[in-house]
């Protein structure tokens, strides 16, 4: 077929190589995050513990060890059950301090997982006791980086906050639990939390008895939070309980994401084959002699369908060899669409692991065996049915072509264009969606802003007035670098994936009870942070310098915090208990706090979630070991990097930065996913439209051409040029819309699935659907007139002659 055909050889096998490079490159995404077996022993059993207040809009919250422990009593669901909390490690010694995140494990956590160091070992029973705390296991990254890969690691010190602590294991380069964390240290318990039923900030894995499953996990971790609720009324009377495979964290942000890039690569592989497989028809029409030759020297039927089927596998086989070259090109192009390092969305660090391994090169062979088998049964079929006397009767004769097989095409059109609607539906609203999202009000100016983090160590900086001193000193320096246009201080930026919540009270109003207060974001900022960011002053006033240690206490509320619980009144003015005590501390009583202004909603976790109520204090009053800060430039922000580095370190040589970087990265960063999706799915439509087209035109060049007979007899008769393109037209129109009205139906029905990637834009949007149906019929007489205009062509004689 190759040496008779090439043409029709080099379209089949294009059409499947990049149906197959697509679906390769998209599978190696979804093996790695959705399919690959977390690095953990029987990962399938293992889940998280979390709390849910029925009250506030949080989907899970974490654990008081209150709820800890009466879960691991108690239940009887689990074989093993840690708790773990976050960490901020400054580390020094012998190579330049650094600041990484962390984590504190329970000494059975790493147990709990069922994974093994590369290296040394992990932590032993006792050692989260105070005093025997001081050991430490690193992550491969940090092993390489920090250590250089050295072998002897263990037992080397490693300073961690201000003391010495002893390396003690390496784990392996596939375990990052949590996502991005490099170190971990021993979970030491503070009585006074301990004793505090309502200090919930543990975040707990358990794996599950052999035999037990979710539900069941979950259905008895309820009925223990429901008994707590009598024991603890002030702080879990209403509360439940959540437990969730430990697989979800992981990969709960992406999976919308990449099941709907597999749902549209199917149809991108649906519109391939059903082209190729008219290709094939057409082929096969043109090879009725020689079919009828090889039957009458005696080649059976099975003989005849197994050939056929054999071309159409090895034309399956050849796309996927050119799927393969299409994957490995593209693959780089989905880690440089959505980068690994992205600092703000949690995003399984296994993205990094996606590659073409066995199991992908499996899925490749077994879609380009699928693609030809399924392109080629058809015509196979038809091939080994042809009837012998007749076809060698009309082989010199065009039009010989059955009304099956013309049937059999436009079924394959119409197949094509309600495939292609529907992708072409779901890019349309992607797009959409991502320019709203990208002209929506963040409630902050990103542009020309510089941003940097730090974890002010308490061995170094003890006390609040120590901490302020350095972060006055700090800036000072920093609005004194050339170029720079102010600065200020914030505890998290926005977009930065860091927030932090408090209950609160309102003077005047009945004091709720106790696990049941409002709650509110919180930020400490410095008198220059609503300048520098930009946002907007709605009423009242922001910071001033006199808001400092024994001026009054004030606080400025954004708006969704003032609609909301102080509608129908003037919040400036009205008092809140907001206190930033430790948890675990002593109660001191309420400290009220006069609002002094309001100032517009800052989109902290993006455009697509909702603002929260959110209480900003002045830093001065409350100075906190996070810092982060925010420094306007007024050249590109990046080039200013290490001039105000200098100046933070100018103050404090050993202080380490993190995260520096434009806040317009962040904000671009923020939206990642989105632009993946929307950039893979709209080019996936580009194709899909574009197969479409070239199906659509091949089955109506290939119906002029089998009725060039009739053409000529209608033109003999006296039909004019236009009515025979109004003909040939109306043939092409009727095919195409058939197949948007299943198409319509279709996109209707599958694009709901697509809400949660959507922003400002409905999954049924009629407007959307509609452009959509314009485009596909405009598409459509596009591909029809060009073999229409062949058709008016037909000289009347030379078609008859044959006759």
């Amino acid at each position: 077929m190759a040496r008779g055909s090439p043409g029709v050889t080099a379209a089949v096998v294009l059409s499947l190589g990049l149906a197959i490079g697509g679906n390769t490159a998209v599978f190696s995404a979804v093996q790695a995050v959705l399919l690959r077996p977390l690095p953990f022993r029987d990962p399938d059993r293992l889940v998280w513990v979390w709390e849910k207040n029925p009250r506030d809009d949080r989907p899970r919250h974490q654990v008081s060890w209150a709820s800890f422990a009466a879960v691991r009593d108690e239940s009887g669901v689990f074989e093993d059950i840690g708790a773990s909390t976050d960490l901020i490690a400054n580390l020094a010694g012998e190579q330049p301090p650094e600041t990484v995140i962390g984590y504190r494990f329970s000494a059975n956590f790493f147990r709990v997982l069922g994974t093994e160091p590369i290296l040394g070992r992990t932590f032993l029973p006792g050692e989260d006791a105070a005093g025997r705390d001081h050991v430490v296991v690193l992550s491969h990254a940090l092993w390489q980086r920090r250590f250089a890969g050295d072998p002897g690691v263990a037992g080397r010190m490693l300073r961690v906050n201000g003391e010495a602590h002893t390396v003690v294991g390496v784990m392996p380069p596939a375990f990052q639990h949590p996502p991005f964390v490099q170190i971990w240290k021993p979970l030491v318990l503070d009585p006074r939390l301990t004793e505090d039923p309502s200090a919930r900030f543990f975040r707990v894995v358990g794996r599950l008895r052999p035999g037990v499953s979710v539900q069941e996990a979950g259905a008895a971790v309820q009925a223990v939070q429901a008994r707590l609720g009598g024991r603890y009324p002030d702080s879990h009377r209403g509360w439940g309980s959540l437990v969730a495979p430990i697989r979800s964290r992981y990969t709960d942000d992406v999976r919308p994401a990449l099941v709907t890039l597999m749902g549209a690569m199917a149809f991108v592989f649906l519109i391939a084959c059903a082209n190729v497989a008219h290709l094939l028809v057409a082929r096969t029409a043109a090879r009725q002699r020689e079919v009828a030759i090889r039957a009458a020297m005696g080649a059976g039927r099975g003989r005849l369908f197994r050939q056929f089927l054999t071309e159409s596998a090895l034309l399956g086989l050849l796309g996927g060899g050119l799927g393969l070259l299409l994957a490995w090109w593209g693959v780089d192009l989905l880690l440089g669409l959505f980068p690994t390092g992205i600092a703000n969305v949690a995003i399984p660090p296994r993205m990094d692991q996606i590659r073409l391994d066995g199991a992908v090169l499996a899925f490749t062979l077994a879609v380009s065996l699928i693609a030809g088998l399924v392109a080629g049964f058809v015509p196979a079929r038809e091939a080994s049915r042809l009837d012998l006397n007749e076809t060698l009767k009309e082989a010199g004769r065009a039009g010989s072509g059955t009304a099956r097989g013309r049937r059999f095409q436009s079924a394959l059109v119409m197949t094509e264009v309600a495939s292609a609607l529907v992708l072409v539906t779901g890019a349309l609203l992607m797009a959409r969606s991502f320019l709203r999202l990208q002209e929506g009000d963040l409630g902050f100016d990103p542009d020309h802003v510089l941003t940097l983090r730090m974890s002010l160590p308490d061995y170094r900086y003890p006390s609040p007035a120590r901490r302020g001193a350095f972060v006055e000193e700090a800036l000072a320096g920093i609005r004194g670098v050339p170029g720079v246009e102010a600065a200020a201080e914030t505890t998290f930026l926005p977009l930065s994936g860091w927030s932090s919540s408090r209950t609160f009270a309102v003077a005047g109003r009945a004091a709720p009870l106790r696990g049941q207060e409002p709650e509110a974001q919180f930020q400490c900022v410095s008198e220059d942070y609503f300048h520098v960011m930009r946002i907007a002053l709605r009423k009242g006033r922001g910071f001033a310098a006199a808001d400092g240690d024994g001026a009054p206490l004030v606080a400025v509320v954004n708006e969704t915090m003032a609609r909301r619980f102080f509608p129908g009144e003037d919040p400036v003015g009205q008092r809140v208990d907001f206190r930033l005590r430790p948890i675990g501390a002593a109660d001191t009583g309420p400290t009220w706090r006069e609002i002094v202004g309001v100032v517009g909603d800052v989109r902290h976790q993006g455009l697509a979630q909702e603002p929260r109520p959110e209480i900003y204090l002045p830093y001065r009053q409350e100075p906190l070991s996070l810092v982060a800060l925010a420094v306007r430039t007024v050249p590109p922000p990046e080039t200013m990097a290490a001039a105000v580095k200098g100046a933070v370190w100018a103050v404090d040589p050993e202080q380490p930065v993190l995260g520096v970087m434009g806040l317009d990265r962040l904000a671009s960063e923020s939206v990642a996913l989105r632009r993946l999706s929307m950039v893979v799915l709209v080019t996936f439509a580009g194709i899909a439209l574009a197969l479409a087209a070239v199906g659509l035109y091949g089955v109506i060049s290939f119906s002029v051409a089998q009725r060039t007979r009739e053409i000529g007899v209608r033109m003999a008769l006296g039909a004019r040029r236009q009515q025979i393109l109004a003909m040939v037209l109306r043939q092409g129109l009727a095919v195409s819309l058939a197949g948007v009205a299943l198409g319509v139906a279709a996109a209707v029905a599958l694009t709901r699935t697509m809400g949660s990637l959507l922003y400002g834009v409905s999954p049924t949007d009629a407007a959307s659907l509609g452009a959509v149906v314009v485009l596909l019929v405009t598409v459509a007489l596009a591909a029809s007139y060009v073999p229409a205009r062949s058709a008016t062509r037909v000289d009347p004689a030379v078609a008859l002659r044959g006759e």
